[in-house]
């Protein structure tokens, strides 16, 4: 907006002085006018090389960053100090510049031919034209003192209006530069979205009964389906562990039902109602989930349970009582700046960085602080000892009493406090009960669950942990 009103006076300037000009000798206009549309039109190329500059060295700036963000992360730490991969990031971080530098070299030459022309258009043209001519028009006229004031004036005016020009031009050239980016920002706020829905509802306190109807899922561009014909009841308060090995659907199956993914074919169903007919905000407002890939913010602890800034002593209280349940008491009470304490190092140096363990105790604080109608816990204990686990697997179905959650863990033990467990392949549920009931079936539950539980043993009885 500066840049165009800056440039508008400009321009104004210039017509004022282009007036003035053609009240003398309308001759010197036709010096001024071609010029002025050539350094247009050559203005807008520039920019639009300088544009293109910037969109083509993306790839390459992009691995410059990476290879600098590793090396000053700590969790890259420990690999950089074992093994030599440095040299592959300082390679990384090497063809990413000459990536760049070669992309900016042809353009920057084109840039550098506009700039040439726009120069010559106007020294050339306007400034050294114009000149001769005046001369030329001196030695017709005669070098009377009228002729010589009204032409001195003229060359004034002359150089006034390349100045004016140029400063247009140039306030233009960045006024459409901007234009570009800006009309990035506007493709990407167009992009499809959600579809409004007609008619959306809102869901009811009680999240109800969630039923799957024959539901299918792949992936978009693929033919290969994650999830095939799948169906099942979970009562309202039911807790649900969700088994079987990598790539049998289990995540995929709960960001079906929070409405991340529409499903291929088939429906679900919550409260009665399709899930596909909710306000999709308000529906997964109703979910509280752990994922594995939960993030840690550069926050301070309190903003990273609450997702928000506390506002309240009550939400500061429920920031602490979280941290408690999720077993993160202790570690909480050595802070100095309790939940005002900042994680990780990036803003402050005194700040805490977590263990993987720690880490994942926070992100399921944030579960017991949003009391949700549903809880998602996908591998939650990962990074938690059996011990650990087993109390952060209590405490969560104790606060839970009454709300229905689904809980993936590949540490099949854990199987046990759930009301029933779901065990998938490929998809499709092959086995479904209680944890004892599926053991007595003697199927692939059991089968799993055995061989985990010897590999457990041997490991403590004659591996790692023999005396």
């Amino acid at each position: 907006m500066l840049f165009t009103t800056w440039g508008v006076g400009a321009i104004f300037g210039s017509i004022v002085a282009l007036v003035i000009l053609a009240s003398v000798d309308v001759m010197l206009i036709v010096f001024a006018i071609p010029p002025i549309i050539g350094s247009l039109y050559f203005g807008i190329g520039e920019s639009s090389e300088q544009f293109a500059a910037r969109r083509d060295e993306t790839v390459g700036k992009r691995k410059m960053e990476y290879a600098k963000r590793v090396f000053y992360e700590k969790k890259y730490a420990s690999e950089l100090r074992l093994y030599p991969i440095s040299r592959v990031l300082f390679g990384l971080h090497k063809d990413g510049y000459m990536e760049r530098y070669e992309k900016n070299k042809s353009h920057q030459r084109k840039i550098g031919i506009y700039r040439i022309i726009e120069t010559l258009l106007f020294a050339g043209i306007v400034t050294l034209g114009s000149y001769l001519y005046i001369t030329y028009r001196l030695k017709v006229a005669g070098s009377s003192g009228s002729a010589v004031a009204a032409y001195i004036a003229m060359i004034t005016a002359v150089g006034y209006v390349v100045d004016s020009v140029s400063e247009a031009i140039e306030y233009f050239s960045k006024a459409g530069k901007l234009c570009m980016y800006m009309n990035n920002v506007k493709e990407f706020m167009e992009c499809e979205t959600e579809e409004d829905i007609k008619d959306a509802v809102l869901p009811s306190d009680n999240m109800g009964e969630i039923v799957f109807e024959n539901v299918s899922y792949h992936y978009e561009g693929s033919e290969q389906m994650i999830i095939q014909g799948l169906n099942v009841k979970v009562r309202q308060g039911e807790h649900i562990a969700l088994v079987g090995g990598n790539g049998a659907g289990k995540t995929t199956l709960m960001k079906l039902l929070m409405g991340l993914y529409p499903v291929s074919g088939g429906r679900i169903l919550a409260g009665g109602k399709d899930i596909s007919k909710y306000e999709p905000s308000a529906y997964r407002d109703c979910f509280g989930t752990v994922f594995q890939d939960f993030q840690i913010f550069s926050l301070p602890l309190g903003e990273n349970v609450l997702m928000k800034s506390p506002e309240t002593e009550q939400e500061r209280q429920l920031v602490v009582d979280s941290l408690k349940k999720a077993q993160f008491g202790e570690v909480l009470a050595k802070m100095p700046k309790g939940i005002d304490t900042y994680l990780t190092k990036e803003f402050e140096e005194e700040g805490f960085v977590c263990s993987g363990g720690q880490a994942q105790k926070v992100a399921i604080a944030r579960v017991f602080a949003k009391n949700p109608d549903v809880v998602i816990l996908d591998e939650p204990s990962s990074a938690l000892d059996p011990i650990a686990e087993y109390n952060m697997y209590r405490n969560m179905m104790e606060a839970s009493e009454g709300k229905t959650v689904f809980f993936i863990s590949h540490r099949m033990s854990s199987a046990r406090m759930a009301d029933r467990v779901l065990f998938l392949e490929h998809g499709r549920i092959v086995e479904e009960g209680t944890h004892d009931e599926l053991l007595g079936r003697n199927g692939r539950y059991a089968e799993m669950f055995r061989l985990q539980a010897q590999n457990y043993q041997d490991e403590m009885g004659g591996g790692l942990y023999a005396e």
